[in-house]
């Protein structure tokens, strides 16, 4: 047997490894790693994985230690190193004593660099995101295997909640066909609400963009109809609707934005017929350019930010992409 210590961001990023078989592998959890995961990730996804790891520890499969006893304080004090966080001497310390009052080769799996150096020092092994990756290929046959109706189930569930309407009748007759049993089946469930909200942010984001263009297309007729003033309060409630649905649906919201920064320099060019020699690189052209180009960082960096606590942001971060 083998003893896993996970991270927060491997919980998030890895979630199938709380469903590692009990006779191969325990995994182990420390109690300030429970806690950073209720504060990072959100409400929804903490639900699923407490339910998750509570599962793993009733079949015995999953144990949380908690680093604040006596017994821990001693491994806790690391000279020479600055920037940990407590969440990390937690691991550090858990990982110590494992090591020290048992036989059982014992791992620990991260994705903090720092962390990841600390404990590679005390002779740990450390399991990097392709170790990860690989250990879950070699269990790959225990999961439940992908299924596209409960792919589309979830989306309709996250368009239901989209639509206050009659978002609650659709959950509540969705929830039934959803039921997870085993915690192989409870993972599987994890990982495809999770692409469910990834892939329903995005086409939200080209939903917003699109009545976007049908404004902009018609702005003529709309101040015709409501008049001046009309547009300026319609113009300011916009914004507002806008900063809503940035702090409601940032992940969309960046998809809309990065696309109305593609279409601004689609239209720059449009203007001169996708002509390269009617172009005039002077200093008009070149300010509409770069605020094209602002536009679409800026959308990137709103979509980054949207999903940082997730497993494909994590994933992102992993490779050095996002903070």
């Amino acid at each position: 047997m083998t003893k896993i210590i996970l991270d927060t961001n491997v919980i998030i990023a890895y979630p199938k490894l709380l469903a590692l078989s009990g006779k191969e592998f325990e995994i182990i959890i420390p109690f300030d790693v429970l806690s950073e995961l209720h504060k990072r990730a959100d409400r929804d996804m903490v639900d699923r994985l407490t339910d998750l790891i509570e599962h793993g520890v009733k079949q015995g499969s999953i144990s949380i230690v908690n680093a604040d006893s006596p017994k821990f304080y001693h491994y806790k004090q690391v000279e020479g190193v600055s920037g940990l966080s407590e969440t990390d001497l937690a691991i550090l310390a858990v990982a110590q004593v494992e090591m020290q009052q048992n036989a059982i080769p014992v791992q620990v799996a991260t994705f903090d660099k720092l962390l990841a150096y600390v404990v590679s020092k005390y002779a740990i092994p450390v399991l990097s995101a392709q170790d990860i990756r690989d250990l879950i290929k070699t269990h790959q046959t225990t999961f439940s295997k992908f299924k596209i109706e409960s792919l589309l189930a979830a989306l309709l569930e996250n368009i239901a909640l989209s639509v206050p309407l009659i978002g609650s009748f659709l959950v509540e007759w969705i929830k039934p066909k959803q039921m997870a049993q085993s915690i192989q089946d409870k993972v599987s469930s994890i990982e495809i609400k999770a692409n469910a909200k990834f892939i329903w942010g995005i086409f939200a984001g080209i939903a917003i963009s699109v009545v976007g263009y049908l404004l902009i297309q018609n702005i003529q007729g709309i101040m015709q109809t409501v008049n001046i003033w009309g547009t300026i309060i319609m113009t300011i409630l916009l914004g507002v609707l806008l900063f809503v649905i940035r702090e409601k649906q940032r992940l969309s919201y960046g998809i809309a934005e990065f696309i109305v920064g593609v279409l601004s320099i689609i239209y720059i060019f449009r203007n001169v017929a996708f002509d390269y020699y009617r172009i005039q690189p002077n200093l008009d052209f070149t300010l509409k350019i770069l605020a094209g180009l602002y536009i679409m960082v800026r959308g990137q960096d709103n979509i980054v930010k949207a999903i940082k606590n997730t497993s494909i942001g994590i994933r992102l971060k992993n490779a050095g992409i996002g903070a």
